[in-house]
């Protein structure tokens, strides 16, 4: 196995370990402890896994995905539309969206990069999509803030767990 899809489950142990600690804001109590306590355990799990899988991977060279101007100019659009999310619905007194806007935006980033490099993506862009979507739906319903937080955290942190946690076993499986 190459580096890069390495590199990409390092990413998403992390921003998966972060998602959960986002998730567990909505809870309490026990349920918070043990969000935040599981989340940092599968991180550490899916990075160290990688991150040992890395010195004998394979050298991406120039075709490495984090070198292209597409994977560039992607990550700065989500950036600011992040930022400018954030910052709109702080302002129209709906922050407690900002979960579900961060997730939609995320999620639209691996739709992106299923286009311009490899078509799994798709499957992680959507499954955010649908944390953004069921955190959304939540509160429309009535839920408080905490719910918002909860739902679209716990989904977005599980997909990015699972997909990291894929590509190492993936690579286990290559290494024989």
């Amino acid at each position: 196995m190459s580096r890069g899809p390495l590199i990409g489950a390092v990413i998403a142990g992390v921003a998966g370990a972060a998602w959960a600690q986002w998730a567990a804001g909505g809870a309490t109590g026990r349920a918070s402890v043990a969000i935040r306590v599981l989340g940092i355990m599968a991180g550490v799990v899916v990075v160290l896994g990688a991150a040992r899988l890395l010195p004998a991977s394979e050298a991406d060279g120039d075709r490495s995905m984090f070198r292209t101007w597409h994977y560039r100019l992607t990550v700065v659009t989500e950036v600011v539309a992040i930022a400018a999310g954030a910052a709109v619905l702080g302002t129209v007194a709906h922050g407690q969206y900002v979960i579900v806007w961060v997730a939609l935006v995320v999620g639209a980033h691996f739709l992106v990069f299923g286009r311009f490099f490899r078509p799994v993506f798709h499957q992680l862009g959507a499954a955010v999509v649908v944390a953004a979507a069921s955190g959304a739906a939540v509160g429309i319903a009535g839920a408080g803030p905490g719910a918002v937080e909860l739902v679209t955290g716990l989904i977005s942190a599980a997909s990015m767990l699972v997909a990291g946690g894929a590509v190492v076993r993936a690579a286990v499986s290559d290494r024989g």
